[in-house]
């Protein structure tokens, strides 16, 4: 009897948890699985520690299954601790550029500060001149450091509060939408999006498509119901989203593997009535899907 991947994974796990140990050391358990099994993997890998209350130490050098998997992380550079924190603390307040470049690719912009406010700053970039948050010691005059997640940059083609640049190259990659944008100064961004489509583009990137392979019903959050009785179809934030009951809606799923479709064509029909139902709700077009354990395969749609 030959035993997968998956399969070896699962053994060596149970043979370390065997004895109870107080903490377990995992060093890149998952780095030789495909992407599929490897969140099949994470989802069994956090309900084991919740169960067992073990303490986790997980060594990866791949960001986002440590933002997924972690209460806490430590990011590391040249054997120094370079910051500690939550993953919502490493990913939306890093404390450096290294870990703001590290953790997420973030687009790094050189300015001095102009005007200091209560909870924003005046950030002077090449002339031009954009708002950010405030932190705690700045002066004026003094250089800074912006950190701006690719997919918080939007693209517009117009407003206040903004630099301007040119669309040099839009390219669909590992399952984003990818646009690369050129300021005056040469200095190059880039805005990503994940099924979302960036203001003044028209491209709409679907991933993971082939996750939903062989689901009964596929549930649909239409809206959220508050707790003044109130219904929103925005996506409710701080303490609302505590106390915030979705309303849902299901759709028939597909009872095959969808992975080796390359057009169109090739997907049945619950799958494209499922990308028509999210092309009326995001309100645009989506014209690429990907599938296969490595986001190697798009489907055009047009």
């Amino acid at each position: 009897m030959k035993l997968s991947g998956g399969q070896k994974q699962r053994v060596a796990i149970a043979r370390a948890l065997i004895n109870s140990p107080k903490l377990l050391l995992l060093d890149e358990p998952l780095g030789a699985l495909d992407l599929k099994l490897r969140r099949t993997m994470q989802t069994e890998l956090k309900r084991l520690q919740k169960k067992l209350g073990i303490t986790f130490l997980y060594i990866t050098h791949d960001q986002e299954e440590a933002i997924n998997m972690s209460d806490r992380i430590v990011v590391m550079r040249e054997g120094m601790l370079e910051q500690i924190g939550t993953p919502d603390e490493i990913y939306n307040h890093p404390k450096t550029a290294y870990v703001a470049d590290f953790v997420g690719n973030a687009n790094i912009i050189e300015g001095v500060v102009e005007e200091i406010g209560q909870e924003k700053i005046r950030v002077q970039i090449q002339g031009q001149r954009m708002e950010a948050e405030a932190a705690e010691g700045m002066k004026a005059g003094e250089k800074v450091k912006l950190a701006v997640r690719r997919e918080n940059l939007q693209v517009c083609t117009e407003g206040e509060n903004g630099l301007e640049a040119v669309v040099t190259d839009k390219s669909f990659q590992g399952g984003q939408l990818h646009v690369a944008l050129q300021l005056k100064t040469g200095e190059e961004l880039v805005a990503s999006r994940y099924g979302v489509f960036c203001q003044g583009c028209d491209e709409v990137a679907l991933t993971l498509l082939d996750v939903l392979d062989y689901m009964e019903k596929i549930p649909m959050v239409t809206a959220y119901k508050l707790t003044d009785g109130s219904t929103t179809t925005r996506f409710p934030m701080g303490e609302a989203l505590d106390t915030a009951q979705p309303v849902v809606e299901y759709l028939p799923g597909w009872h095959c593997d969808i992975t080796a479709a390359r057009k169109w064509e090739d997907l049945p029909k619950e799958a494209r009535d499922y990308v028509e139902y999210l092309e009326k709700a995001v309100g645009c077009k989506i014209t690429y899907i990907s599938v296969g354990a490595e986001r190697e395969a798009y489907i055009h749609h047009v």
